[in-house]
């Protein structure tokens, strides 16, 4: 069973109890429910995934533990599992040549950190990592540009394909092999899953942020998970 951070616009937060109330079984459990800010946050355990479309963070009830690996930025710096020990990482699975979704969902990475650092929010023990997914043409320079593009915080890391699809496999991220005998064909890259992964201090698994993204809701849950 999966646990599901539902926030709420307060104009909304009738509707959506409604909603639940009228939907609960008998073995589903309310977990906790309060009031933050401008909206409802609850936590809920159940087969609730339609409010996952309305919020879009799936937090696991046990975080899945992950095996070490190795990947490099700017100047051959390594980054591996030893880095996220200690800090809430958001990392994001994209590529530089990527026409649309990635630099959408990096600019809304980039106005959440905007937000958060208005607020004062706590950042030191927080990191954002972009993973790139085309290693065979980005390299650990190219894709640490890139993200710093959008945030001087962002750090982007890029190894070969082998090191990726161990990752990406652990953190449920889809990723195809590329056809080697044929170099123009990127089709392998098309249709990527476009999931923010949640990592907690312990370096394990704790979650998916699915889109869309919507900053105000982005903000208040991460707040909630990561305070």
């Amino acid at each position: 069973m999966h646990a599901v951070v539902v926030c709420v616009p307060r104009k909304d937060i009738k509707m959506v109890k409604t909603w639940i109330n009228s939907r609960i079984e008998e073995r589903t459990s309310w977990d906790g429910a309060m009031l933050i800010g401008v909206g409802l946050v609850v936590l809920i355990a159940g087969p609730f995934a339609k409010l996952a479309a309305y919020i879009g963070l799936f937090l696991f009830e046990e975080p899945k533990q992950i095996s070490d690996f190795e990947f490099f930025s700017s100047n051959q710096q390594t980054f591996t599992k030893d880095d996220l020990m200690g800090k809430w990482t958001l990392m994001y699975f994209g590529f530089t040549k990527c026409p649309d979704e990635c630099p959408t969902t990096m600019y809304q990475l980039s106005k959440l950190i905007k937000v958060l650092r208005d607020k004062d929010y706590k950042l030191d023990d927080k990191q954002w990592v972009l993973v790139s997914i085309d290693p065979e043409r980005d390299s650990p320079d190219m894709i640490d540009k890139y993200a710093k593009g959008f945030d001087k915080d962002f750090i982007g890391v890029s190894n070969a394909r082998p090191m990726l699809l161990s990752l990406a496999t652990q953190l449920s991220v889809n990723n195809v092999m590329p056809d080697h005998s044929n170099h123009m064909d990127h089709s392998h890259l098309n249709n990527h899953v476009n999931n923010i992964i949640l990592l907690d201090p312990n370096g394990d698994f704790a979650g998916i942020f699915r889109p869309p993204f919507d900053i105000s809701r982005l903000s208040l849950t991460y707040q909630s998970v990561t305070n």
